[in-house]
């Protein structure tokens, strides 16, 4: 009996670890509305000063939902990190964390 309690005890930890559908380490990646792919970066997430790329290009597009095509897009600052993000055809993908 023990044994079962602990059992249940850590399940139920394990379960509160695991991220809700659609959110990410980055924010959250969910179907969109209508089908097409989209891409957003929060403001809240940019560091002040960042002047932000996505796929080498500058864009000011922050704040706004942005089309953008399928795959993988490079996004990040001129002068700081970026990161690499997978974009599902159809999906709408928000970027609001830029941390570790």
């Amino acid at each position: 009996m023990k044994h079962l309690l602990v059992t249940l005890a850590l399940s139920g930890c394990c379960m509160k670890c695991v991220e809700p559908e659609g959110h990410t380490s980055f924010g959250t990646d969910l179907p969109s509305s209508d089908g097409k792919t989209y891409l957003t970066v929060a403001k809240s997430g940019v560091g002040a000063g960042c002047v932000l790329i996505l796929d080498g290009k500058p864009w000011s597009s922050l704040d706004a939902k942005t089309p953008v095509t399928p795959g993988t897009h490079t996004v990040g600052c001129r002068d700081g990190e970026s990161m690499e993000l997978d974009v599902t055809k159809g999906h709408d993908v928000l970027v609001d964390y830029w941390g570790p």
